[in-house]
């Protein structure tokens, strides 16, 4: 029998594999990179905005998408799974008043099949986490949300995760998170740091985290809650476990400037 990391590894390299070629194939090809189709699921996210940035035609690919599905199942399917054990589903019997903001954000930002949503003592701190592994689209809710937050609060933390996976785009940042996690630790991840997808990659997944918002802000429309919601979240420690999944370092943006982009989307919302 092989030994875990080995045929762990042999899954990551095919997948990395996919993915270089498909790059390799993407680059010498005619295709304009600001003629990029973007993502079928982003289309659902009506609010958000997009740039000329061409991994959207990247990931548009069935190659590539199925690439990372191998890498995050791979590092995160079973840590999931161990989570799920202590946690509690968000239902009407359980957490009746976050249950019902909850299907509050679900119904103003159209999401026709909201998915499910626990509440787990894994998350510390005020924090919630949206999660694509092993084909389970899940929300995760750390115990603070339920006790500390305002309902406007609430339902700008609980908006932003819905609209992630709006968007379609949780298992390119849960590989992104882990690939800046492991970046000197794996040679295999440092090559896929070095290729075209890193700075793309993290343009992306700032764009998206600032769309994220936009849904966040749709829900709660009161930019003083989320100010002060900024505020409680950069004072702490949020994550026990999964934490890799969101530091994405330069690809994630400042608190600073998200606000600002959501002082301008105000404005015109």
């Amino acid at each position: 029998m092989s030994h875990p990391n080995i045929a762990l590894m042999k899954t990551i390299t095919r997948a990395y594999n996919g993915i270089r070629d498909f790059v390799d194939g993407f680059f010498n090809s005619s295709t304009s990179h600001k003629k990029a189709p973007i993502l079928k699921k982003n289309r659902e996210a009506w609010y958000a905005e997009w740039d000329d940035n061409y991994l959207s035609g990247i990931l548009n690919s069935k190659v590539v998408n199925t690439a990372f599905k191998k890498i995050a199942d791979s590092f995160y399917g079973e840590q999931l799974n161990d989570i799920l054990k202590d946690a509690s589903m968000l239902t009407n019997s359980s957490f009746p008043n976050l249950n019902d903001v909850y299907s509050d954000c679900c119904t103003t930002l159209g999401m026709c099949n909201p998915p499910k949503a626990y509440v787990t003592s894994k998350i510390r701190g005020i924090n919630a986490l949206s999660v694509e592994v092993c084909d389970m689209q899940l929300i995760l809710i750390s115990p603070d949300v339920v006790i500390r937050l305002s309902e406007k609060e609430q339902k700008f933390l609980l908006g932003h995760e819905i609209s992630h996976l709006q968007q379609g785009n949780l298992v390119c940042h849960t590989v992104s998170g882990l690939a800046e996690r492991l970046n000197d630790k794996t040679e295999l991840l440092g090559s896929l740091m070095n290729d075209a997808l890193d700075l793309s990659l993290k343009r992306w997944s700032r764009c998206s985290e600032f769309n994220a918002d936009r849904g966040g802000y749709l829900c709660c429309q009161d930019m003083e809650s989320i100010k002060t919601l900024f505020n409680r979240i950069e004072e702490g420690v949020y994550l026990k476990d999964y934490k890799s999944v969101v530091e994405l370092s330069n690809a994630h943006p400042t608190i600073e400037s998200r606000l600002q982009q959501l002082y301008k989307y105000s404005k015109t919302a």
